[in-house]
């Protein structure tokens, strides 16, 4: 059988280079998402450029205000800040759990996201966070958030900053 490898990071990130060659004698063809990940892949593996955009289906909401709040288990009087992504250095979470420190107390960071490294939730746990698992569909959690926040030490604009245009947040 073919295996195709895709590489949807930013040429800097070291785990998608450390993984793209790692994996590369035993892909056929890579697939990036953006010229500069052409970076990330083994010379000696072709490789394509698919440009992509992000699925509007993703930022509908399908819950009302009070639904959301319920079912991710998050207090209506607070106001949250959203951050999305996989929990992991490269993302820079922390930095955004030290910046919470410096905000009104009303305010919240929800993470949702699964680590890559388990040992990292150390490094962004706080009373002030909220940590939830991956969702398939962030637009209820854009839908009660006040901001979405990024840090990453690699990416500029990601999906979750044009899912978070498309829920006009």
């Amino acid at each position: 059988p073919k295996i195709i490898s895709v590489s949807h990071s930013d040429y800097r990130s070291r785990w998608t280079t450390t993984m793209m060659h790692e994996q590369a004698r035993y892909t056929d063809h890579n697939v990036c998402v953006h010229k500069s990940g052409s970076i990330t892949l083994p010379s000696q593996v072709p490789w394509t450029c698919i440009p992509n955009a992000p699925d509007q289906s993703r930022a509908a909401t399908s819950l009302k205000r009070d639904e959301v709040y319920a079912k991710y288990g998050l207090d209506p009087s607070f106001k949250y800040l959203l951050c999305l992504g996989r929990i992991n250095d490269d993302k820079n979470q922390k930095l955004l759990v030290e910046a919470m420190e410096h905000l009104p107390s009303q305010y919240r960071l929800l993470l949702v996201g699964n680590p890559v490294v388990k040992e990292y939730l150390s490094k962004v746990t706080s009373p002030r966070t909220q940590i939830l698992s991956a969702v398939n569909h962030p637009g209820d959690l854009l839908s009660v958030c006040h901001a979405l926040l990024s840090a990453s030490l690699f990416e500029g604009y990601g999906y979750s900053m044009a899912e978070a245009m498309l829920a006009r947040l």
